[in-house]
C-alpha cells in the first residue's frame, strides 16, 4: 500500500499487516533532504532502530521510503524535511497480525500500445473483496499506463485486511514492418528486415537474425521482443515468378455427340483475374459442344501480370448406332431374332414380355420391342420395332418409316408374300391409287390394302421432309480498284462443299472475275446451290477504266494467293516495276498473265513492303499511273 505523509502532528492512522511493505512518501515536498525515523507513541525521543520490529526496504533520506514491518503494534513514523530549516511530518502506523496476504500478479512492465492485467492473488481461500487505487472493486486490474497501483482486500468473515502494491513501467513495444507482400523476379533473392537492433527475433525459418534471404515463395514471419519482453510481429507474403497462382482444368474429358461440359480453370487464389481461352473467349468459364475430339487451352492473368497456362482434351465419343429394322411380320407360332448390335454395351429392352438385358432378344408375341443401348462412356441410342402375327396366309410387308430431302421422290411398293391364289389388288390411302407401288413426295402417313383370295392386310410407313441447305452467296459482287480478295461464304457449318474452283471448305477468297458456284451437301445427304459472279469495276459499262492489285500476297506455297498479278479492263499496254526498300528492282512485267511470285533471281525475298510503279494505257489511248506498296506476306 502506498501511503501519504502529509500532517505536522501525528493526527494521520494507517493500518497495516505484520510483514506487508508499504510506501511513505511526503506529498507536495520542496526539500532538499529528508530523514525518516520510527518511534513509540510511548516514547518520542528514543527512535526505534531494531530490524527485528521493521525494516527500512529502500533508504531514508528521499522523498519516499517503503517499510516491512516484522512486528504488531503502534508507531509513530516521521520525516524530517529540510530547505534549508527543518520541517518536522508525523503519521500513526497500526501493525495488525495478519492471518492472509495478497500479492500483485502480471508482471510490472507495462508495453506501449497495450495493456496489461494485473490480479490479486490471497494467500489463502475465503470470502474477499477488493478495492483498488482507482476505486475498481474487481480482483484483477486491466492498465493501459505505467504508475503506481495498489490493492486492499478484506476478509468478510473476520474484516482483516490485506495490502499490495507495485510500480509499473512503460517499455516501448517494437515496430516491425517487412513491407508490402512480394512477388520475386526470376531467380531474385530478397532479404527480409525485422528492424528493431538489439532486440530479439524469431521467424518462422528458424533463423533468429535480424535480417533473413529468400528465394523461394511463402509466408513469412517474425516475433521481435525487446529487453523488457515487449514483442511485435509481422508477416509478408512472397510469390514466386512463375506460381503466385495456380489453375487446374482437370483431367482430359469424355463427353457424347451432342452433349457440352462446362471448363473451369479454378484459379486457386481468390482474386481478380482475365482469361483468354483457345477459342478466343473471355469468360471465367466456358462452355463447350464439339463436334469431333477438341483441346482447349486458356490463359489466366492476375492483376500483377502474373499468367498461368492449361489445356484439356475433350473426346467426342459417338453414340451406339442402333438399328433393329423395319416391321416385321410373322405367322402364328414363328420367333424372330432382334439383335441390337454394339457387343461389350449396356442393353435394356422393354418387350411384351418385360424387361431383358441382352445383346438379342427372341421375338415370339405380337407388340413393340425397343432398346436403349448405352457404351462404356456413358453414350445412349435407341430403336424400336413392331412385330406383327398374323393367323392369315397373307404377308404384307411395307418399308419403314423413311426420310428423304425436300422436292425429291421416293417409290414405295409392298412386298406381299403367303400362300394365295388369287393374284393381290392394292388400294392406297390416302392418293386412292390403286397400282402397286406409289412415287411420293409430302410428308404424311402412307398405308396400303392387300387382298387376296378375299383376305386383305392393311400395312402402312411414314415419310419425313428433311430441310435442304439454304446457300446465299449474295448479289453479284465488283472487285475494288486495289483487286483485293472477296471472300465467299456458303454458310451452314458442318456440310460438305464443292466449289467450281475445286475447293471443298466452306469459304473461299477469290481476287479474279468470274462464276462462282458452290454445291453444299448436309450430313443427311440433302443439297442446296448458289452461285454468284465477280467482275471488275466499270465492266461492261464502257466509260470507267480499272487497273490494279492486291495490296498484300502470300507466296506460300499454298496454291492461295501465291503470285501478285495486276488485273484490269480495256488495257492495251502495261508496265508494272517493283523495287525493294533499298531501291533494287526486284521484279518487272508486261503483260497482266506474268506476276510476280516473291522471288528474285531465284531467291524468295524477305516479309517486307515494297514499292511498285504501274502504268496502263487503255484502248482510246487514256493513262493510269499508279504508285505505293505492296506487302509480301509469309
Amino acid at each position: 500500500m502506498i501511503f501519504v505523509v502529509v500532517s505536522a502532528s501525528a493526527q494521520e492512522e494507517y493500518v497495516v499487516s505484520k510483514n506487508s511493505t508499504n510506501a511513505f512518501y511526503v506529498k507536495n515536498t520542496q526539500a532538499n533532504s529528508y530523514t525518516w525515523a520510527v518511534y513509540s507513541p510511548s516514547d518520542l525521543n528514543t527512535e526505534i532502530k531494531d530490524n527485528s520490529i521493521f525494516e527500512f526496504v529502500s533508504g531514508t533520506n528521499q522523498h519516499r521510503v517503503e517499510i516491512v514491518w516484522h512486528q504488531t503494534g503502534d508507531y509513530i513514523l516521521t520525516v524530517a524535511e529540510f530547505n534549508p530549516c527543518q520541517n518536522l511530518k508525523f503519521v500513526k502506523v497500526k501493525v495488525k497480525e495478519d492471518d492472509f496476504n495478497v500479492t500483485i500478479e502480471g508482471g510490472n512492465i507495462l508495453c506501449s500500445g497495450q495493456t496489461l492485467t494485473l490480479k490479486a492473488v490471497v494467500s489463502k481461500a475465503g470470502n474477499y473483496t477488493y478495492l483498488w487505487s482507482d476505486g475498481s472493486t474487481k480482483d484483477s486490474l486491466v492498465i493501459k499506463e505505467a504508475g503506481d497501483y495498489s490493492v486492499t482486500v478484506t476478509d468478510t468473515d473476520s474484516g482483516n485486511k490485506a495490502t499490495a502494491s507495485i510500480s509499473i513501467t512503460l517499455s516501448q513495444t517494437p515496430i516491425v514492418d517487412l513491407g508490402e507482400d512480394y512477388t520475386l523476379a526470376e531467380g531474385e533473392v530478397k532479404q527480409l528486415d525485422a528492424g528493431n537492433p538489439g532486440c530479439t527475433y524469431a521467424w518462422n525459418t528458424g533463423s533468429k537474425e535480424r535480417t533473413i534471404n529468400v528465394d523461394k515463395g511463402g509466408t513469412y514471419s517474425v516475433v521481435v521482443t525487446n529487453s523488457a519482453g515487449c514483442s511485435a510481429s509481422d508477416e509478408i507474403i512472397i510469390y514466386d515468378a512463375n506460381s503466385v497462382f495456380t489453375i487446374d482444368l482437370g483431367v482430359d474429358r469424355d463427353i457424347c455427340e451432342g452433349d457440352e461440359i462446362v471448363l473451369n480453370p479454378n484459379p486457386s487464389i481468390e482474386q481478380e483475374y482475365t482469361y483468354l481461352w483457345s477459342t478466343g473467349a473471355t469468360t471465367a468459364t466456358l462452355t463447350v459442344s464439339p463436334k469431333t475430339t477438341t483441346k482447349y487451352s486458356v490463359t489466366v492473368t492476375d492483376s500483377k501480370g502474373n499468367k498461368q497456362f492449361d489445356e484439356v482434351l475433350v473426346t467426342v465419343h459417338a453414340a451406339p448406332i442402333v438399328d433393329l429394322g423395319d416391321d416385321i411380320y410373322i405367322k402364328e407360332g414363328e420367333t424372330v431374332t432382334l439383335d441390337a448390335g454394339n457387343p461389350g454395351c449396356k442393353y435394356e429392352w422393354i418387350t411384351p414380355n418385360g424387361k431383358d438385358n441382352k445383346q438379342i432378344v427372341v421375338a415370339d408375341k405380337q407388340g413393340v420391342y425397343s432398346v436403349l443401348v448405352t457404351n462404356e462412356y456413358g453414350c445412349s441410342s435407341s430403336d424400336d420395332v413392331r412385330v406383327y402375327i398374323s393367323s392369315s396366309s397373307l404377308v404384307v410387308d411395307l418399308a419403314g418409316n423413311m426420310q428423304i430431302c425436300e422436292d425429291d421422290k421416293i417409290y414405295i411398293e409392298p412386298v406381299v408374300s403367303g400362300d394365295f391364289q388369287s393374284a393381290p389388288t392394292y388400294k392406297w390411302t390416302p392418293s386412292g391409287e390403286t397400282s402397286k407401288g406409289i412415287s411420293v413426295s409430302e410428308a404424311g402417313e402412307y398405308c396400303v390394302e392387300v387382298t387376296a383370295d378375299g383376305e386383305t392386310v392393311k400395312a402402312c410407313m411414314n415419310l419425313t421432309l428433311i430441310p435442304k441447305p439454304v446457300v446465299e452467296l449474295g448479289e453479284d459482287k465488283v472487285l475494288n480498284e486495289n483487286g483485293d480478295p472477296v471472300i465467299l461464304d456458303a454458310g451452314n457449318a458442318g456440310s460438305f462443299y464443292e466449289w467450281n474452283t475445286g475447293d471443298i471448305t466452306q469459304t473461299i477468297s477469290v481476287n479474279q472475275i468470274g462464276l462462282y458456284s458452290v454445291t453444299v451437301t448436309s450430313p443427311e445427304g440433302c443439297e442446296g446451290s448458289d452461285e454468284v459472279y465477280i467482275s471488275y469495276p466499270g465492266s461492261g459499262s464502257g466509260g470507267k477504266y480499272f487497273v490494279g492489285f492486291p495490296t498484300a500476297f502470300t507466296p506460300n506455297g499454298d496454291g492461295k494467293n501465291d503470285v501478285l498479278y495486276v488485273r484490269g479492263n480495256n488495257i492495251v499496254e502495261l508496265k508494272l516495276v517493283i523495287r525493294n526498300r533499298l531501291g533494287l528492282e526486284v521484279f518487272r512485267s508486261n503483260s497482266m498473265s506474268n506476276g510476280w511470285d516473291g522471288t528474285y533471281k531465284g531467291v524468295m525475298q524477305d516479309m517486307d513492303a515494297y514499292v511498285y510503279f504501274l502504268k496502263a494505257v487503255f484502248v482510246d489511248g487514256k493513262v493510269i499511273e499508279k504508285r505505293g506498296s505492296v506487302t509480301l506476306l509469309r
